[in-house]
């Protein structure tokens, strides 16, 4: 629950009420007093005299006279928060005079215990003085949130509250005091920016272009014109918090109608095409996706201050323009080159030769010749498109079916060599070890023979290592052995 400070219309005397109390009588001069509650004030009325007021006058001019007594109870309650503030503020100095007397003395512990005192009467008065200040704004100017002035006050006189509370004995208590003043201060900022900003959005064309934005292209890009225009006069004001989150609201708002031109532009320009489909060879199609990266073209160069990635979507569709223009020529050039493909690859008996393969390797063996014999004809052929496609078209399948004829040759290889389960450690018996020597002799001297082989250098290299190391292992046997 909170008190809130105010003063008897009757009498003037200070009185402090909770906040949720309705009515109450003065304890000083034993007037009935109603509680008004407003925007950001409260104030306290004689009931006696309104209820007297109203049923003196009559229905006809009763709105007249609510409408005076409105005016009349405002100068009233200014009167009374003036003299409320002269009072608070004639406190506050004689406060502060005691302190300054106090400090010009000996700082005993006595003495430093009362100027604490002071210090936190200093803090209470002003306070008072600032709720007086913020009643007197509020009914000059209207309610505290819509009210500049009174926030501009407030901010700083919250500052200047929060000075003082750090002069007075840190405590938990105080520490909360200070941590409710500066809640109070972000509050009354988040009110003040609101202010600022709806009063700045007002002088910025941009903000009164809004969502739903329309499909003419030529409206579109003269928003897109506006908000560029804005964003470069509000990238000159100083930088305040204001500003900034106005700013970051350009942005955002700039971007959504970026996008939806965007795709506007793609939707107009396109229709039932797609930027990425392929015309192919019609002359039709062809014609279409023409126009349509043209006219895509004409319309995105004219976003200002076009960004990076725009740079280069229109770099990539100039460069699709010039591609098109060379399609039509292309397509009669390639349907030509097909057809002399097919005669070309027609006489080629290696393509007759299609997996599965043949698990017999001789048979192998004889197809691979007619692969060379193939791929030597086609080298022997003028550069030609056309050649150049029937090569491709036969190392393609030509790779399979070496693959195919190296693990047939690894297979038997493996199966004929001799030296497969001599590894280490060798034998320690010398005949043995020599006997060994020879198998992974052969061995090398068979895979050095048939190196071009895919993946028996890699088995040769094993081979030779092997062999090194049995020799050495031979050497040391002879010295063991004498």
């Amino acid at each position: 629950m909170k008190l809130i400070k105010l003063n008897c219309s009757a009498c003037g005397a200070p009185i402090s009420i909770p906040d949720n109390l309705e009515n109450l009588t003065c304890a000083n001069c034993g007037t009935f007093l109603v509680v008004e509650q407003g925007e950001g004030y409260y104030a306290l009325k004689a009931a006696d005299q309104i209820s007297n007021a109203i049923h003196e006058t009559g229905r006809g001019t009763q709105d007249v006279i609510q409408q005076t007594a409105e005016e009349t109870r405002k100068e009233l309650q200014r009167l009374q928060l003036n003299q409320a503030y002269n009072a608070a503020d004639s406190a506050l100095h004689a406060t502060m005079a005691e302190q300054r007397s106090l400090t010009r003395g000996q700082m005993t512990p006595a003495a430093i215990q009362q100027l604490e005192a002071l210090n936190f009467q200093e803090w209470t008065q002003w306070e008072d003085i600032r709720r007086i200040q913020m009643q007197m704004d509020v009914i000059q100017c209207g309610p505290l949130e819509q009210n500049d002035l009174a926030l501009t006050n407030q901010l700083d006189m919250i500052d200047h509250s929060i000075l003082i509370m750090r002069t007075c004995e840190t405590s938990p208590a105080n520490q909360g005091l200070i941590q409710s003043l500066q809640e109070e201060k972000t509050l009354c900022q988040d009110f003040l920016n609101t202010i600022q900003a709806k009063a700045l959005k007002q002088k910025i064309p941009a903000f009164l272009i809004e969502k739903p934005f329309g499909e003419d292209l030529n409206q579109l890009q003269a928003n897109l014109v506006q908000f560029q225009t804005d964003i470069s006069q509000m990238n000159q004001q100083p930088p305040t918090p204001v500003v900034s989150k106005l700013k970051a609201e350009l942005f955002k708002r700039q971007t959504d109608i970026y996008q939806h031109f965007h795709q506007e532009v793609y939707r107009q320009c396109w229709g039932d095409l797609s930027p990425r489909s392929d015309p192919g060879k019609d002359p039709n199609r062809i014609t279409r996706h023409m126009k349509a990266t043209q006219a895509t073209i004409g319309w995105l160069s004219q976003v200002p201050d076009p960004q990076r990635p725009l740079q280069k979507e229109i770099k990539s569709l100039r460069r699709q323009e010039r591609k098109l223009l060379k399609i039509h020529g292309a397509a009669q050039e390639s349907y030509r080159v097909q057809s002399a493909v097919k005669a070309l690859t027609a006489g080629l008996a290696a393509l007759a030769i299609t997996a599965p393969f043949s698990q017999n390797l001789n048979e192998v063996r004889d197809q691979m010749k007619v692969y060379n014999q193939d791929i030597a004809n086609l080298k022997n052929q003028p550069s030609t498109p056309e050649v150049h496609l029937a090569r491709q078209q036969l190392n393609s399948q030509y790779q399979d079916f070496y693959n195919h004829w190296a693990q047939l040759e690894q297979a038997e290889l493996t199966q004929l060599l001799k030296s497969n389960n001599v590894q280490p450690p060798f034998s320690p018996d010398l005949a043995q070890a020599v006997a060994d020597y020879d198998l992974v002799t052969q061995d090398v001297a068979l895979l050095k023979e048939r190196q071009s082989i895919p993946g028996v250098q890699a088995l040769y290299q094993q081979a030779v290592a092997k062999q090194r190391n049995l020799y050495n292992h031979l050497l040391k046997l002879k010295q063991q052995n004498g």
